[in-house]
């Protein structure tokens, strides 16, 4: 197994969003696709994501690639993409 690959605020933010859709989707028989593993670009059947420290350690359940990224940064993201969106009219 590879060492953990750190990702930066880019390549962390497409992991956040597939996370705030999931979250957001309610009761869909076929909820949103996780991301893409930013290493391979296999689709996960899963995410297995652990904190560590000020680290959170992210497993990409298919190809086992693990990546990690700064945790404030990792929840900054998910705060915005866990919002549902504005309703549009009166």
């Amino acid at each position: 197994m590879t060492e953990p690959t750190p990702l930066d605020r880019e390549q962390l933010q497409p992991i956040a969003v597939s996370l705030g859709q999931r979250a957001t989707a309610g009761n869909q028989s076929s909820p949103p696709s996780f991301t893409d593993c930013p290493t391979c670009g296999a689709r996960p059947a899963a995410l297995d994501i652990s904190i560590s420290d000020d680290t959170i350690v992210i497993r990409f359940l298919r190809c086992g690639h693990v990546v990690t990224a700064d945790r404030a940064e990792f929840y900054e993201l998910c705060r915005a993409a866990f919002q549902p969106p504005d309703k549009e009219g009166p």
